[in-house]
């Protein structure tokens, strides 16, 4: 609540800026409507092509800042609704889990709580991964944690919500329901990820999440609205 207090005070600044970037469509119509001067840019990201493994691996992930409300909300709902359900090895990681989260996964021997993990740590959980299930409570900003698994991952299960406001929807998998959740859970833990699945997600990731694009279209912008 104070966080949205002080972002609310600070946004007046907005109103004198040359331009607004923004990296979702929902910000982009947000400040477009406000303040007209919005220009919409995907987020850059530490990948210029696909890493993602083929194959199968053997646990599912779901990863975020688990100090965020909202990521320790979807961590104990998998947790008590998903993750306990299911006999697959399934692993939350995140910086700063709560003691009431992992005390949580600490009652079931499939579930495990990755603390703060280091960078290639993390990166390696995200490569062998077989699911990434990163369902969302809320559409606003933009899910950045999705694109890193699109571009270095494995299968991605996502609800309805996660796709509202971007197109990466269309590589992912998507259900709402626990029940839902499960089902598609159970039929993509044997679902080889393939060279034609790479493809097909890597040809979407270059249209509007390129580095090199979105850096020269910086460059463009800068040139237009800054020249002397």
């Amino acid at each position: 609540m104070v966080e949205a207090l002080k972002l609310k005070f600070y946004e007046k600044v907005l109103r004198s800026v040359t331009c607004v970037l923004a990296i979702s469509p929902n910000d982009h119509n947000y400040f477009s409507r406000k303040y007209h001067n919005s220009l919409l840019i995907g987020p850059f990201h530490p990948y210029n092509h696909s890493e993602s493994l083929t194959g199968i691996g053997d646990f599912i992930l779901f990863h975020g800042d688990l100090s965020v409300n909202e990521n320790e909300a979807i961590s104990n709902s998998l947790i008590t609704n998903v993750f306990s359900k299911i006999p697959y090895f399934c692993i939350i990681a995140g910086k700063n889990p709560s003691e009431k989260l992992t005390s949580l996964a600490s009652h079931y021997s499939n579930i495990q709580v990755v603390s703060n993990p280091e960078k290639g740590e993390m990166a390696s959980l995200i490569m062998n991964a077989q699911i990434h299930l990163l369902p969302a409570l809320t559409t606003n900003g933009f899910k950045l944690k999705l694109l890193l698994a699109l571009y270095a991952g494995r299968h991605c299960l996502i609800n309805s919500i996660a796709s509202k406001n971007n197109s990466l929807g269309k590589v992912c998998y998507t259900a709402d329901s626990n029940s839902e959740i499960i089902a598609q859970i159970h039929k993509l833990m044997h679902l080889p990820f393939t060279t034609e699945m790479i493809t097909e997600r890597q040809k979407l990731l270059s249209e509007n999440y390129c580095n090199l694009t979105n850096a020269s279209r910086l460059i463009e912008i800068i040139n237009r609205n800054f020249q002397d």
